[in-house]
């Protein structure tokens, strides 16, 4: 009776968690007869759930010496064997165990859980199937199957095994939360809502709820919504980075430029994290907020220095000139995917089934380039397929004119990475061209996951993607040089002229405009620039006021679509000695009315090194010549590669003085810049740049090259 008594008492501090107490009744109990089987099974559950698993299985091998009937003990000792990562001990001893009770479920679960470690899949469906056999209502089996297929990416089979799991215990909160992830991960949005809702009514208080609901409504384009869900994430949890971090990002694509700083430099400063550190570098380059950014940028480049992986791809091209440092970041980037299978051209095609990847079919610098390209294609040798990650707009005339242009126009808007790999393979695309790269609103994990046999980085990103996943970049002698071509994971393909394919239908607006019309004065030289505003840089805008002071009968004419960034880059200007009268925006406008405005200015400066790409060839195509300082990464030396297949070399210079001084000397003669405009408006007619179809023959050279050689 005493000893009942003690093993009660062991157990009351058992079930109270005080491990230590009754661990201590157990061993008392033991020394006085070794025999209590009741005890030594107390004292093994004590030891596992200490994490003292090689006690634990002293003991357990100490209770089955007594009794080695009990099926039961044979099982814990399988449990101990799994922990302590011994498979062949755990099996063996979970074979015990069938042996004595051949209706034991769980065994047939833990076996299959200790096979799909081991990565034998079948053994491990097999088991489960068995333990389903026995106990048809074993909601843990059928979400331990949906976590299975959901970690080998089959969302069909996860879901019907999260929702068998969920119809036997409706209250299965794993099998809901990971439903509800399934469906996140699967850009299922809708249904991922409607799950988080009841999520957290349940349970208000996980913060990772709140924030995945507004990761969510992010992507249902709900963004006041998804604020106030990261609020609540927030006061749940007050340093919570990633909150901050995606609170930022959706100010930002609200135009919340100072609430999108703020949030993300709190990010930063909660966790020093190289994608934090690269968001915020881009915004303050957008807004043109140098302050500290030297620093951050320091910071950036030692983080891809050290080769850490990274979720998002980190963009240096605005701020520095370097392609080692661009492969290298592009390899941190690479480092988190996965293996992946490419598919084989197991049949030759009668025609080339080309697959163009975008998220920017639309009115869209991208598509401004293209679109002339999907035109002229040769559909006697080639099947164009477009696959479009943007919403359908009929009014978007751009777009318009390439579902017409397509064999194929293809809406994956909503669909995921995985399902528009499937579908490519499953169109049997021999060559997929991503259109994107690392840029917004990329879908570079379809080409993670092998979508064809050929995949081809190509005019969206202006640098190498990193090993495995690309398999050729399409360039030109200009772009990538002999010596930089070790800092490209791909094979390059070059182009005899340029690699920007360009449209020789470019409407400009006959529209009469004045400068008054754009409160430019009539008097002045005016130097312009329409780069986006993350291009500019300090040192750039020192260049720019330096030619002001020496030229003063001018002013600069910059694209800006923000009320910050102005009244930075005029604060900037002001602090260089330069009056904020001598600076005009441009506000954005049509495409038409874009270029027509070109003819107001007198000579396009670029900046560096980050330099004009769509900018440079539109400014050529009205006929403003552009000068530009050519660098040594591919996003430098684009401008040089549109002047030389204009045979306008004579508008590339090599550094910071030959630039400023060449802009000055022209700026001052006016029969030499008279003479380059001539010159300009002829090439445009006789120079390959804007022969649209000579590129595409030349592309589809390339094209057919790559095929048959694959």
């Amino acid at each position: 009776m005493a000893i009942n008594k003690n093993l009660s008492s062991a157990e009351y501090f058992y079930n109270n968690n005080d491990l230590e107490a009754a661990k201590k009744i157990c061993k008392t109990i033991l020394i006085n007869d070794n025999q209590d089987l009741n005890a030594l099974d107390l004292i093994t559950k004590i030891n596992i759930k200490q994490e003292n698993f090689e006690e634990a299985l002293k003991y357990s091998n100490l209770s089955i010496s007594k009794e080695d009937k009990n099926y039961n003990t044979y099982f814990i000792r399988s449990l101990i064997y799994q922990r302590l990562k011994k498979s062949d001990e755990a099996l063996e001893s979970l074979d015990k165990v069938i042996e004595l009770n051949k209706s034991h479920a769980e065994s047939y679960n833990l076996k299959a859980i200790i096979y799909e470690g081991l990565g034998n899949d079948e053994k491990a469906l097999e088991n489960w199937d068995n333990a389903i056999k026995i106990k048809k209502d074993y909601a843990e089996v059928y979400f331990n199957i949906a976590n299975y297929y959901n970690f080998n990416d089959n969302y069909e089979k996860s879901l019907e095994n999260y929702n068998k799991a969920l119809k036997i215990n409706n209250k299965y909160f794993l099998a809901l939360v990971n439903r509800t992830d399934l469906y996140l991960k699967n850009h299922k949005y809708e249904l991922a809502l409607f799950d988080y809702d009841i999520i957290i009514e349940q349970n208000p208080n996980i913060t990772r709820m709140h924030y995945n609901k507004a990761f969510v409504l992010n992507h249902l384009g709900q963004k006041k919504a998804a604020i106030e869900s990261l609020n609540n994430a927030i006061d749940l949890k007050q340093k919570f980075p990633k909150a901050f971090f995606l609170r930022g990002l959706i100010a930002w694509q609200l135009n919340l430029y100072e609430q999108a700083l703020k949030d993300l430099e709190k990010a930063y400063s909660l966790k020093q994290d190289s994608d934090f550190l690269n968001s915020l570098i881009i915004l303050k380059t957008v807004l043109c907020d140098w302050k500290n950014i030297k620093n951050y940028q320091k910071k950036l480049i030692q983080f891809i220095k050290d080769q850490e992986n990274t979720e998002f791809p980190i963009f240096i091209q605005n701020f520095e000139d370097s392609p080692e440092l661009e492969q290298k970041a592009a390899v941190s980037f690479n480092g988190q995917i996965k293996n992946f299978t490419r598919p084989i051209i197991k049949n030759k095609h009668k025609k080339i089934r080309l697959g163009y990847y975008s998220a920017d079919f639309r009115d869209h610098a991208t598509s401004h380039l293209i679109a002339r390209v999907f035109e002229l294609h040769d559909k006697e040798k080639f099947e164009i397929y477009a696959f479009s990650f943007c919403p359908l707009n009929e009014r978007d005339l751009v777009q318009k004119r390439i579902i017409d242009s397509c064999n194929s126009f293809i809406d994956v808007y909503k669909k995921t990475d995985l399902e528009i790999s499937k579908l490519s393979k499953e169109l049997e695309i021999d060559i997929a061209l991503d259109l994107m790269g690392f840029v917004n609103n990329n879908r570079y994990k379809i080409f993670a996951k092998g979508c064809a046999p050929i995949q081809v980085n190509y005019l969206g990103y202006p640098g190498t993607c990193g090993p495995n996943v690309m398999d050729y970049i399409i360039a030109d002698n200009t772009l990538i040089t002999k010596e930089n071509q070790k800092f490209f994971s791909e094979k390059i393909i070059s182009l005899p002229d340029c690699y920007q394919p360009n449209d020789d239908r470019k409407i400009i607006s006959e529209n009469k405009i004045t400068r008054q019309d754009f409160n430019l004065p009539e008097d002045k030289f005016i130097f312009c620039n329409f780069n986006r505003s993350y291009k500019i840089t300090s040192e750039m805008l020192k260049i720019w006021s330096d030619i002001l002071k020496q030229k003063e009968n001018s002013i600069i004419w910059l694209f800006s679509d923000n009320e910050i960034t102005k009244k930075n880059l005029r604060n900037e200007f002001l602090n260089l000695g330069i009056n904020t009268d001598r600076l005009i925006f441009a506000d954005p406008t049509t495409h038409s009315e874009h270029l027509a405005r070109h003819r107001l200015a007198d000579l396009f400066i670029d900046t560096y090194p980050y330099t004009g790409h769509t900018t440079t060839s539109d400014a050529l195509w009205t006929g403003l010549p552009v000068v530009t300082k050519i660098g040594s990464s591919f996003c430098s030396r684009v401008s040089s590669s549109i002047l030389n297949a204009l045979d306008l070399n004579e508008l590339i210079t090599k550094n910071n003085d030959e630039y400023k001084n060449f802009i000055l000397n022209l700026s001052n003669d006016k029969n030499k810049i008279k003479k380059i405009k001539e010159k300009l408006i002829t090439n445009i007619s006789k120079q390959p740049l804007f022969d649209s179809k000579l590129y595409t023959e030349n592309l589809e050279k390339a094209y057919q090259k790559i095929y048959n050689n694959n």
